[in-house]
């Protein structure tokens, strides 16, 4: 693997973009996130709810498969990118929709709302997965599958300015980060 990257707050999810558009040869790109990030922005911007419509036109990216989104907007479909809802019978769609790829290169980004608030807490609405079944998933991906690269983003931020971020949601998000870095960095 060559590199892992936490990147802040979900607001940034975008800084992905930058770094899988520099990349100089053909991989998958898997993310892991509660929204689609697929919407529409004026020619030339890109934000964190856009970021991944962008990648879907690099050249260098073979497939795009985001798992455990809440909820598939219509306008987001693309015959480049996947999507999987997270539901009960989750870990096996996404098991299975991964024995398919052709490539053995990837590239991970993982918002961390997708993820249970039991697990993570951050500034946007949160889905149901579990962390037990992101490190699972993870694992499979690194035993069948060269990473090379990952980022996470999702941290909590204060809403306002003026307020602090509380002490037990850093422990939280802390707690995740490390067991996602054990994850793949363990053999």
């Amino acid at each position: 693997m060559k590199s892992i990257n936490f990147i802040g707050s979900g607001d940034y999810h975008h800084i992905t973009y930058s770094i899988i558009s520099n990349i100089p040869y053909e991989f998958s790109l898997i993310v892991f996130d509660n929204h689609c990030d697929c919407n529409d922005m004026p020619n030339g911007t890109i934000s964190c709810g856009s970021w991944i419509t962008q990648a879907s036109k690099l050249p260098n990216i073979y497939k795009i498969l985001v798992l455990g989104v809440s909820k598939i907007n219509a306008k987001c479909l693309n015959k480049n990118i996947t999507f999987l809802e997270y539901n009960e019978n989750f870990l096996k769609k996404a098991l299975s929709l991964l024995k398919s790829f052709s490539i053995s290169k990837v590239y991970i980004s993982i918002d961390k709302d997708v993820l249970d608030p039991k697990y993570a807490i951050t500034n946007w609405d949160q889905g149901k997965m579990k962390l037990s079944e992101l490190l699972y998933i993870l694992n499979y991906i690194k035993e069948k599958y060269t990473i090379i690269g990952i980022d996470v983003s999702g941290e909590s931020k204060p809403y306002n300015p003026l307020s602090l971020i509380l002490p037990r949601e850093i422990k939280l998000n802390q707690e995740a980060n490390l067991k996602i870095l054990n994850s793949i960095m363990m053999n």
